[in-house]
Protein backbone atom coordinates (compact mmCIF):
# COMPACT_ATOMS: atom_id res chain seq x y z
CA UNK A 1 0.00 0.00 0.00
CA UNK A 2 3.03 2.45 -0.07
CA UNK A 3 2.58 5.30 -2.54
CA UNK A 4 4.74 6.30 -5.44
CA UNK A 5 7.00 9.35 -5.71
CA UNK A 6 5.80 12.27 -7.63
CA UNK A 7 7.21 10.96 -10.63
CA UNK A 8 5.37 7.42 -10.81
CA UNK A 9 8.19 5.51 -9.34
CA UNK A 10 7.17 2.79 -7.18
CA UNK A 11 7.72 2.11 -4.32
CA UNK A 12 8.38 5.71 -2.73
CA UNK A 13 11.90 5.74 -1.81
CA UNK A 14 11.78 5.18 2.27
CA UNK A 15 10.05 1.83 1.32
CA UNK A 16 12.93 1.04 -0.71
CA UNK A 17 15.61 2.15 1.59
CA UNK A 18 13.57 0.07 4.63
CA UNK A 19 13.60 -3.10 2.11
CA UNK A 20 17.73 -2.12 1.57
CA UNK A 21 18.53 -2.09 5.18
CA UNK A 22 16.16 -5.04 6.82
CA UNK A 23 16.48 -7.15 3.32
CA UNK A 24 16.07 -10.35 4.45
CA UNK A 25 14.68 -13.18 1.95
CA UNK A 26 11.60 -13.02 4.62
CA UNK A 27 10.97 -9.48 4.16
CA UNK A 28 11.67 -9.38 0.05
CA UNK A 29 9.43 -12.75 -0.17
CA UNK A 30 6.57 -10.82 2.04
CA UNK A 31 6.79 -7.88 -0.70
CA UNK A 32 6.67 -9.83 -3.74
CA UNK A 33 3.46 -11.67 -2.21
CA UNK A 34 1.90 -9.10 -0.51
CA UNK A 35 1.56 -7.35 -3.93
CA UNK A 36 0.60 -10.31 -6.16
CA UNK A 37 -2.23 -10.95 -3.57
CA UNK A 38 -3.18 -7.13 -3.37
CA UNK A 39 -4.20 -7.37 -7.31
CA UNK A 40 -6.77 -9.28 -5.70
CA UNK A 41 -9.81 -11.73 -7.60
CA UNK A 42 -9.31 -11.60 -11.66
CA UNK A 43 -10.43 -13.26 -14.21
CA UNK A 44 -8.39 -14.87 -17.09
CA UNK A 45 -7.29 -12.69 -19.83
CA UNK A 46 -5.40 -14.95 -21.68
CA UNK A 47 -2.21 -13.47 -20.50
CA UNK A 48 -2.45 -9.73 -21.28
CA UNK A 49 -2.91 -8.33 -17.97
CA UNK A 50 -0.46 -10.68 -16.76
CA UNK A 51 2.44 -9.25 -19.31
CA UNK A 52 1.69 -5.79 -18.31
CA UNK A 53 1.99 -5.50 -15.13
CA UNK A 54 5.74 -7.81 -15.56
CA UNK A 55 6.78 -4.93 -17.93
CA UNK A 56 5.55 -2.39 -15.23
CA UNK A 57 7.42 -4.06 -12.25
CA UNK A 58 10.68 -5.14 -14.43
CA UNK A 59 10.38 -1.46 -15.73
CA UNK A 60 10.47 -0.60 -11.56
CA UNK A 61 13.17 -3.47 -11.03
CA UNK A 62 15.86 -2.46 -13.79
CA UNK A 63 15.52 1.77 -12.46
CA UNK A 64 16.76 0.61 -9.00
CA UNK A 65 19.03 -2.09 -10.09
CA UNK A 66 22.10 0.56 -9.20
CA UNK A 67 20.84 2.19 -5.82
CA UNK A 68 18.28 -0.41 -4.23
CA UNK A 69 19.42 -3.71 -5.31
CA UNK A 70 17.49 -5.62 -2.70
CA UNK A 71 14.10 -3.86 -4.11
CA UNK A 72 15.37 -4.31 -7.56
CA UNK A 73 15.47 -8.31 -6.49
CA UNK A 74 12.15 -8.26 -4.92
CA UNK A 75 10.48 -6.11 -8.33
CA UNK A 76 12.13 -8.69 -10.47
CA UNK A 77 10.74 -11.70 -8.58
CA UNK A 78 7.25 -10.05 -8.86
CA UNK A 79 7.86 -9.71 -12.68
CA UNK A 80 8.59 -13.16 -13.31
CA UNK A 81 5.67 -14.00 -11.13
CA UNK A 82 3.50 -12.75 -13.61
CA UNK A 83 5.41 -13.87 -16.36
CA UNK A 84 4.98 -17.05 -15.29
CA UNK A 85 0.79 -16.50 -14.96
CA UNK A 86 1.03 -14.96 -18.50
CA UNK A 87 2.00 -18.44 -20.12
CA UNK A 88 -0.26 -20.05 -17.75
CA UNK A 89 -3.06 -17.82 -18.57
CA UNK A 90 -1.92 -18.08 -22.32
CA UNK A 91 -2.00 -22.26 -22.21
CA UNK A 92 -5.60 -22.22 -20.36
CA UNK A 93 -7.12 -19.60 -22.88
CA UNK A 94 -6.09 -21.85 -25.95
CA UNK A 95 -6.58 -25.24 -24.22
CA UNK A 96 -10.42 -23.31 -23.43
CA UNK A 97 -10.55 -22.40 -27.03
CA UNK A 98 -9.44 -25.78 -27.94
CA UNK A 99 -12.40 -27.79 -25.96
CA UNK A 100 -15.10 -25.37 -27.05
Amino acid sequence: HAPAEADGAWPCIPVRDAIETIGTDAVMGSFSNTIDNNRGWYNGSGGSEENILASKYRSFAEGYAIEWPKTSEALTAVANLYARKALAEKARAESDQFYN
